[in-house]
Formats: structure tokens, C-alpha cells, sequence
């Protein structure tokens, strides 16, 4: 894959690709509950710059889309 799957779950977050950007927001999570005892994949998301300027790391993105996800 030539595209990292934070920009998949960014760029698939609407339209018809929500189910998609879901899909890959539970592996990432799930690979981050079960898989990465060290949190180096959590620690990455709350350090890596956010996909829009309103986001200071990629965690203050992810959280509200997560919600907002849930509450539609």
C-alpha cells in the first residue's frame, strides 16, 4: 500500500467510505489493545502532527470522530 492507513481513515471519512474508515479505525484500535504492549502505536498517534490544523496530534482528531461516529 502506497497510503498509510491515517490517511485512509481520514480521507475515507465521508461519503460513501465511512464504513471503510470505520473498518480501519477498529483494526488500528484493536491492534493497539491486544497487539502493542508497549503503546508505541498509541504514543505515535498522540505525538504525530493532526491530518487538519484544528488538531494539535492525531489522537485530538480521532476521539470526536470516534463520537461523532457513534452518536449518528
Amino acid at each position: 500500500m502506497r497510503e498509510s492507513i491515517l490517511h485512509m481513515i481520514y480521507n475515507y471519512r465521508l461519503g460513501n467510505f465511512q464504513d471503510a474508515a470505520m473498518t480501519l479505525l477498529d483494526c488500528l484500535l484493536e491492534t493497539i489493545a491486544t497487539r502493542d504492549e508497549d503503546a508505541t502505536i498509541l504514543k505515535y498517534l498522540l505525538r504525530i502532527q493532526g491530518p487538519a490544523y484544528t488538531c494539535t496530534n492525531y489522537w485530538s482528531w480521532i476521539e470526536p470522530f470516534i463520537i461523532s461516529m457513534v452518536q449518528e
